[in-house]
């Protein structure tokens, strides 16, 4: 890796929100909701995305600095999302994302792609990208994308067939195994320390119960399969973390081996049933690997990916961060449904707002203020969650709330019974001056535009 030199800039290109005035009331139905002053910030995060290193600079520097603003962009998108900003606008910030991310990777000369692959975990990348066109290398270390995705897999799987292959004897790329020269030793990862001192005895013998352990996995039945998943990686975790200068490359040889064992043993399972990873989770939980709040929100593979410590840092990392924004993301949403059901107790029901009486201080407009602006987030944010919350272990389900649709019918029929005066008073109060000056129709779908609702 080169040593911190000069860097040349490279600026990424984004389409950054703009914002308009607020519709006149005659024109609210054709008009967009503006964007949200949090979707502004995330573009605004892509465009400040690190330079590119130039010849000799320092690659492993940069690529670190790459992932952390992912992660802050990504966290600005969360909070988009909590404020209520539309899946379309939330959507349209990922890709853009996306596109920043592979823009810097595109420029990673294929070495420079090889060492930072192998130094995140990455094994055998020297027989990834043998072929003209851009290398898969690049997919893989794009960190706007999670870490444990079936394309990283595979791109993984793909080296590691290859190798296998030459080790058989075969030729690979025009490579023999006398003439491959693989980028580095793949590095141990984190997740709680904890290395203890072996003997090259003690490393045969842990390699050793580690073998049993994958044999017990394959031949076990449904009813022992919990048990067989928690015990291997137990067996993998003593290895991983054996500390023997002895043995030298030939210990992180060993390790690696066996972290590619237990890759395929737990791949083989497909995406593992909660049942057959809650033992292994629960041990994990106990020896600090992961923690109770991470393991309610993550799917059972994520979750295994913490308790193991050959985990690279790089996806523990972003397996922690996704957790953390799913636990904030069921915090909210848990602290909305309990304002919401307190307005609207049953799904599709009519809702229970006070009466509007004008003037200063009027409870049922300050009511009305927040149950809009409630409602404005509950269903972007009850959606968001559905994507991830039926595979994690203990998130439970996504309450139901009845369609937005439902919710905006029964507000009309509420609005009817208001004063007009009133109503004008409430959605000026959410932020649209021009409703003092509203018909009742125009004054109710500016209420409801506050609330992100269908009209």
């Amino acid at each position: 890796m080169g040593g911190g030199g000069s860097k040349t800039h490279e600026s990424f290109t984004v389409t950054p929100g703009g914002s308009e005035a607020l519709p006149d009331a005659d024109t609210i139905e054709d008009d967009p909701t503006p964007p949200s002053p949090l979707l502004d910030q995330v573009l605004q995060q892509l465009a400040s995305f690190p330079e590119v290193p130039g010849p000799g600079g320092d690659w492993e520097a940069g690529y670190t600095e790459l992932a952390e603003e992912n992660t802050k962009a990504r966290a600005l998108v969360g909070e988009a999302l909590l404020a209520g900003t539309p899946s379309a606008e939330l959507d349209a910030a990922r890709d853009q994302i996306k596109a920043a991310t592979k823009a810097w990777l595109d420029q990673v000369p294929p070495e420079e792609l090889s060492a930072l692959a192998a130094a995140n975990g990455f094994e055998h990348p020297g027989l990834v990208g043998l072929g003209d066109g851009p290398s898969p290398l690049v997919h893989w270390l794009d960190p706007a994308y999670p870490a444990d995705i079936p394309t990283k897999a595979k791109i993984q799987a793909k080296a590691l067939e290859r190798h296998a292959a030459l080790c058989a004897g075969e030729t690979v790329g025009g490579l023999t195994l006398a003439t491959y020269n693989p980028t580095g030793p793949t590095p141990a990862g984190g997740g709680g320390g904890g290395e203890w001192a072996a003997t090259p005895a003690d490393v045969v013998a842990a390699q050793s119960t580690l073998a049993s352990r994958l044999v017990e996995l394959k031949v076990a039945g449904p009813a022992d399969q919990a048990q067989a998943v928690a015990e291997l990686i137990t067996a993998e975790n003593h290895l991983a973390t054996a500390s023997c200068p002895e043995l030298g490359d030939h210990l992180t040889t060993a390790k690696a081996a066996g972290r590619s064992s237990v890759d395929a043993a737990v791949g083989g399972l497909g995406h593992p049933a909660k049942a057959k990873a809650e033992i292994a989770v629960a041990n994990g939980v106990a020896d600090g690997t992961l923690t109770s709040d991470q393991a309610k929100v993550l799917a059972p593979g994520e979750a295994l990916s913490l308790c193991r410590r050959s985990t690279p840092d790089v996806v523990r990392d972003t397996l922690t961060a996704a957790a953390a924004e799913r636990s904030a993301q069921m915090a909210t949403l848990n602290g909305l449904v309990v304002s919401h059901t307190a307005v609207q107790a049953t799904p599709g029901g009519p809702l229970a707002l006070a009466d509007l009486h004008g003037g200063v201080g009027d409870p049922g407009k300050t009511a009305l203020v927040s149950f809009a602006g409630d409602a404005g987030q509950l269903y972007p944010l009850a959606a968001e969650t559905a994507k991830w919350r039926p595979a994690a272990l203990d998130a439970g389900a996504t309450p139901y709330l009845g369609s937005a649709e439902e919710l905006t019918t029964n507000f009309r029929a509420w609005a009817k019974t208001q004063k007009l005066n009133d109503l004008r008073d409430a959605a000026a109060a959410l932020g649209h001056p021009e409703g003092l000056a509203a018909t009742r129709a125009q004054a109710r779908k500016l209420v409801v535009s506050s609330s992100a609702l269908p009209r």
